[in-house]
């Protein structure tokens, strides 16, 4: 008589066990992986996206104020990484578009302050996530930059580049609006092109003028975007009275004499007015030798490269005087050698020349090559220093100095065989700038309001900005060499998602506080980082959320008065790392004035240490 025969059971069993373990393993894969893995994916489009924000508005601030047309990208969504079995949500998208036009006003003005129609447009990229959840609503509007999230937290990615002078009663202030005009209205998930467009610009100096605008930010957001801790603070400046948001609208309340300066943009279209006598049409260029370089359209005579715009209409006039390429060479037997003293100078051509010692009212040279190839590149003006998106270039060991009333550099490429020294009186512009030194050389930039948002600054010595008003680095990489170091002084800094990274010390020292959110500061080891927002007043605060400080020496920190404001890792970033290099492990910050902001809370990575 036979038995059961059993001996597979335990085969089948097994099989069963390993097919449930599977079952669970490719479940819990499904529901926890997938989503934490496109979820970053997400994360990492939105950070993205609003760099492309940031450079639009980038490019919108230099057709304004530098007569440049250009041209951006916005990447509107990401697809998620392809899987064999796992399911994935539709694509990460997002929706770009403008909002209708909103009046811009201005009390005790003639009543038309722009050449056109007194309005403005706002724009805006919306997510369409599935993942992250409290991504942001990005917008742009009146020369800056906001994040706004689901909560109603507002957050300045940007400066607003519309308020000069405010706080100095003795001088003339200077209100820049930016009329933009276009129909934007775009969603999916590919890459798309923004084109902007030069426009005209009209000027009137109004005495206590009052200043409306259409918004979608509060009041406080307004204050921070034009560098001020609090509304307080800005009522406290000698030239402004108020500042107040209601029903759509910001009413900036001036005291004192300002001019009102209007420059019409259009985004995908020609502004109402026309577009600006000096921007060259994107793809067309100057003729001859370089690029547009200003001037309008009217063709120069043969070989000349520039001329005196005498009339400052901004185009050449045919009883208007001519150069030609000598003219510019300091080391020229026979010509002006560079002097042009009492002249306003366009420059429309490249020039290569031996030295280069200028000297003018004014220079205007956009998109074109200014080469000195056996000296040093000096240029000296009394006003304004237009060189956006031009190519400056000296011999080797040779310096680079511009100075002047005013320094537009925006997309300006300078490459120096030694030092670069960058030194007007007033505002500085070098947006979207590269600037290099040689070995052994430093890079300083002084001045006014210093912005160098989204530039590329590498020094072959150390970097030092200095400016009387604010200094913006949002988006910047600033890099010196090793035993060198890294200073920057103003009264307010701004380095949201900067890279800064110091071959020595790194000093950071303002009297209004500094916004470095998402930003990356790096010492070289053995070094000291030393953060200090109480210069000269009390009150102020450092801001260091989703930043990451690196050092294997003890960083300092001094807001008295004032806070330190820093934050654990959530859905909206990677919370505040402070680390040592050497292992990547918690680094100690001490906070020698002021308090933590959250009192009771710690940074993701590091410690906090109130002296």
């Amino acid at each position: 008589m036979f038995r059961d025969d059993t001996r597979g059971q335990s085969v089948q069993v097994g099989v069963i066990i390993l097919f449930s373990f599977a079952i669970i393993a490719f479940t819990s894969y499904q529901a926890v992986i997938v989503p934490q893995q496109n979820q970053q994916v997400e994360f990492d489009h939105n950070q993205a996206v609003q760099r492309d924000i940031v450079d639009t508005r980038n490019t919108i601030v230099r057709a304004a104020n530098a007569g440049e047309n250009g041209a951006s990208s916005i990447q509107l969504g990401e697809n998620f990484p392809a899987r064999i079995f796992a399911l994935n949500a539709p694509s990460a998208n997002g929706r770009f578009a403008t909002t209708d036009r909103g009046d811009i006003t201005v009390t005790n003005s003639d009543g038309n302050v722009c050449p056109g129609p007194d309005q403005t447009v706002r724009a805006s990229y919306t997510p369409n996530y599935s993942y992250y959840n409290n991504a942001p609503t990005t917008k742009y509007e009146n020369t800056f930059v906001f994040n706004e999230f689901d909560d109603g937290t507002e957050r300045v990615e940007t400066r607003a580049r519309l308020l000069f002078g405010e706080d100095d009663a003795s001088t003339t202030g200077v209100v820049n609006l930016v009329a933009l005009f276009g129909d934007t209205q775009q969603s999916g998930t590919e890459s798309i092109s923004v084109d902007l467009y030069s426009g005209t610009t009209s000027s009137q100096t109004v005495t206590d003028p009052v200043v409306t605008l259409p918004t979608s930010a509060e009041a406080p957001t307004w204050a921070e975007a034009l560098g001020y801790e609090s509304v307080s603070d800005l009522e406290s400046a000698p030239g402004v009275d108020g500042l107040s948001v209601a029903s759509g609208e910001v009413t900036i309340d001036l005291a004192g004499d300002y001019d009102i300066v209007c420059t019409e943009v259009g985004m995908d279209s020609t502004p109402p007015s026309g577009l600006a006598a000096i921007a060259p049409i994107p793809g067309g260029g100057g003729g001859g030798g370089g690029g547009g370089g200003g001037g309008g359209n009217n063709p120069l005579p043969e070989n000349a490269v520039a001329f005196d715009d005498a009339n400052t209409n901004g185009q050449y006039d045919s009883d208007e005087t001519t150069y030609e390429e000598s003219d510019f060479d300091g080391n020229a037997n026979t010509g002006p050698n560079g002097d042009f003293s009492g002249e306003n100078i366009v420059l429309r051509k490249d020039i290569s020349v031996s030295k280069i010692d200028m000297s003018a009212v004014s220079l205007t040279a956009n998109d074109v090559s200014i080469d000195a190839t056996n000296a040093g590149l000096n240029i000296g003006v009394d006003e304004t220093l237009n060189l956006a998106g031009s190519t400056l270039t000296s011999a080797s060991g040779k310096q680079t100095t511009l100075s002047g009333g005013s320094a537009d550099i925006s997309g300006a490429t300078i490459d120096s065989g030694s030092g670069v020294k960058i030194e007007p009186s007033g505002e500085v512009d070098a947006t979207g700038a590269t600037i290099t030194s040689a070995q052994g050389k430093q890079i300083t930039l002084t001045g006014g309001p210093i912005d160098t948002s989204g530039a590329t600054i590498e020094s072959g010595s150390g970097v030092k900005v200095k400016s009387s008003q604010s200094v913006d680095v949002s988006d910047a990489r600033i890099t010196s060499a090793r035993g060198k170091q890294i200073s920057l002084t103003g009264q307010s800094l701004t380095g949201q998602n900067a890279e800064i990274i110091s071959g020595s010390d790194l000093k950071l020292s303002t009297s209004r506080g500094m916004d470095l959110r998402s930003a990356t500061l790096e010492v070289a080891n053995g070094k000291s980082m030393n953060l200090n927002a109480n210069q000269n007043r009390l009150g102020f605060s450092i801001d260091i959320g989703d930043a990451k400080l690196i050092s294997q020496k003890q960083i300092s920190a001094s807001a008295k008065g004032g806070s330190l404001q820093f934050n654990t890792a959530s859905s909206t970033g990677p919370g505040t790392r402070i680390v040592n290099p050497n292992n990547n492990m918690g680094q100690f910050l001490i906070l020698q004035e002021g308090d933590k902001e959250p009192e009771n809370g710690s940074p993701e990575k590091g410690s906090i240490i109130v002296q």
